[in-house]
């Protein structure tokens, strides 16, 4: 059912160890665990666990095992995995290994394959990112605030998460609103989404310079 070319998974960034894990849950169980390193499989494997149900290709249990494969993964090994991904799609020209680490680190529980990073994250690693219709339109509705949060942040010599949250927070008190209402047009002007990772641990690891840059288009 289904049926695809096994290379055809590895283009999709699904890794070795999360395949193997899948297709041998397929057929064959160790009680309830679903997850299981090679080595565990070394162990436990045996041909008293196979069942003679025929078994049924789910994409979508591919993916969640992949994404736990992934979040199991030192960060120093995802990145090198992840690599190959964005060499194809042109994005790691100046990019260091220490930026790619923090990244990956950044949003490795919200990938399912390596190819995601690429997918969700091509706005850490280019200027050229895509900007969707809705974090367009907030920015439209919010270029004054955009312009004080640009120069809020400006002032600041240290992007810690720390002092971008104490000034952001304090700019949204400031201007009588909620956190969020500063917070989303400048997710939407730094990545052309509404949806990323933690905003102020995502302003640390684009640094100052990107920010501001960033900013500094969108306001004009």
């Amino acid at each position: 059912h289904g049926a695809t070319a096994v290379l055809a998974y590895r283009d999709m960034g699904i890794m070795p160890q999360a395949m193997v894990n899948y297709l041998v849950r397929l057929g064959w169980a160790h009680g309830d665990q679903e997850l299981f390193t090679m080595e565990e499989l070394k162990q436990h494997f045996s041909l008293e666990g196979i069942n003679a149900a025929n078994p049924r290709f789910d994409e979508k249990k591919l993916l969640w095992v992949s994404a736990n494969h992934i979040r199991c993964t030192p960060p120093e090994q995802l990145a090198k995995l992840c690599k190959p991904f964005l060499a194809q799609a042109n994005l790691l020209r100046g990019i260091s290994d220490e930026y790619l680490m923090a990244v990956v680190k950044l949003l490795q529980t919200r990938i399912e394959t390596l190819a995601d990073l690429v997918k969700y994250g091509q706005y850490f690693f280019t200027e050229e990112y895509p900007m969707n219709p809705q974090a367009q339109e907030m920015i439209e509705r919010n270029r004054a605030m955009l312009a004080a949060a640009t120069e809020a942040l400006y002032r600041l010599s240290v992007f810690t998460p720390e002092h971008t949250e104490q000034t952001l927070r304090g700019l949204a008190q400031q201007m009588g609103l909620g956190a969020g209402k500063v917070l989303q047009p400048l997710r939407a002007a730094l990545t052309g989404t509404l949806e990323s990772p933690t905003m102020f641990e995502m302003l640390s690891v684009m640094g100052r310079e990107r920010v501001l840059r960033r900013l500094a288009r969108v306001v004009g």
